[in-house]
This record gives C-alpha cells, sequence and structure tokens, in this order.
C-alpha cells in the first residue's frame, strides 16, 4: 500500500507529462481494487487542501491527477460508505463539516465534481443537524477551580444525554452546573434545557 500511495503522490506534484500519462493510462480495475482506507487517505488529504485555500481549479487537478483512481462514480460510492462511518461515530466533527462545505461551494460549477460536491454538502448537513439536535458540553470536573489546562486536568465532552445521566447521579454537578448558569434549581431537566437555548442561541449568533 506504500507503494501505491507513493505513485499518487508523484502523480500529484509532478509536473512531467509521461507520470500523467502513466496516471490516466491505470485500469479501471486498478481503481476498483482501492480499499476504502486508500480513499479515506486521498480525501483527507484533498480536504486539507480545501481547509488551506484550494479553489475549483486546484481541486479539478487533484482528480484529474488520479487518473482512473479520480473517477467521481467510483468516489460516490466510497462516499456513501464514508457517510455511514461518519454519521455512526458520535464525535461532533465540526471541522470535517465545515470543510465539506468548502468543498461543496468550490465544486458546484464543476462538471462532474458537483455530484462528489452535494454528497459533501449532504453529509455535513447531516453532521451539523446531529449537532444542533444533540449538543456537548465539556466538563472540567465537579472540583475544578479554575482553567482545566492549567491545572492539568482532563476535559471530558459529553452529550447532552450523557450529561442528563450524570446530573441524575451527581447532585454536586448539578448544583455547580445550576450556578454557572444562574439557575435557581439544580434539577437536571431545568439544566439541560438552560444548555440547550443557550447553545442554539449560539449557533444563531454564528449564523448571522
Amino acid at each position: 500500500m506504500i507503494d501505491t500511495i507513493g505513485r499518487w503522490f508523484k502523480g500529484l506534484f509532478s509536473s512531467s507529462s509521461e507520470t500523467q500519462e502513466a496516471a490516466k493510462g491505470s485500469s479501471v480495475e486498478e481503481a476498483r481494487s482501492l480499499s476504502d482506507s486508500d480513499y479515506e487517505f486521498l480525501f483527507e488529504q484533498l480536504l486539507e487542501g480545501v481547509g488551506h485555500g484550494w479553489q475549483a481549479p486546484r481541486i479539478q487537478r487533484f482528480f484529474e491527477q488520479l487518473g482512473e483512481q479520480g473517477r467521481h462514480d467510483l468516489w460516490i460510492d466510497w462516499m456513501h460508505r464514508f457517510a455511514t462511518k461518519v454519521l455512526a461515530s458520535p464525535s461532533p466533527q465540526k471541522e470535517l463539516s465545515e470543510r465539506l462545505i468548502l468543498l461543496a461551494n468550490q465544486t458546484q460549477y464543476l462538471p462532474k465534481l458537483n455530484e462528489v460536491g452535494a454528497m459533501a454538502y449532504a453529509i455535513a448537513q447531516k453532521l451539523q443537524q446531529r449537532q444542533s439536535q444533540n449538543p456537548i458540553w465539556e466538563y472540567e470536573g465537579a472540583d475544578s477551580g479554575g482553567n482545566a489546562s492549567e491545572q492539568g486536568q482532563q476535559v471530558e465532552t459529553l452529550t447532552m444525554d450523557e450529561l442528563l445521566a450524570r446530573l441524575q447521579q451527581d447532585e454536586a454537578l448539578a448544583r455547580q452546573v445550576a450556578l454557572q448558569l444562574g439557575l435557581e434549581s439544580s434539577d437536571p431537566s431545568a439544566i439541560l434545557k438552560a444548555l440547550i437555548d443557550q447553545a442554539q442561541a449560539g449557533s444563531e449568533g454564528e449564523m448571522r
């Protein structure tokens, strides 16, 4: 696999016509033999480039230099599997969703690649929808007296469902969070509602 990836990068960064012709001459069977991890590796490089300002021509060149491996129909097939994997993960994936949207914006007017962009946008929308429905909360510990990084404490990221369970089990934590939010009641349901309202208000502020 290392040798295969090495050939890809040679094609990506070499300007010689010989390398480009070799990539274009790759067989369909070779393209289909790429594993999901191969596609994911390449996609990470693409999103990294997009995150650093790649524009539409550079993105198109990325796929062209992959030869048969850059066929949009093969990428769409893989992206369906990628979406299933990403959406199954409980992590927020905020940076991923942002870069997927950037990719969608840059490819919307590119023939064939606009399908890849549309798929990227669909994945990003589902990620963002999940974030708004189940926002996260960073917990620094019930006895935290300051910044977690300064005291060497580990910040724990909880979904709202996980936080509700934690509040119901830990009265001291419930009182601490209620105090932080300026609530008179330390009822877990009231705390959860306040946190969700706060998260939604923050999302609306970012959209403006």
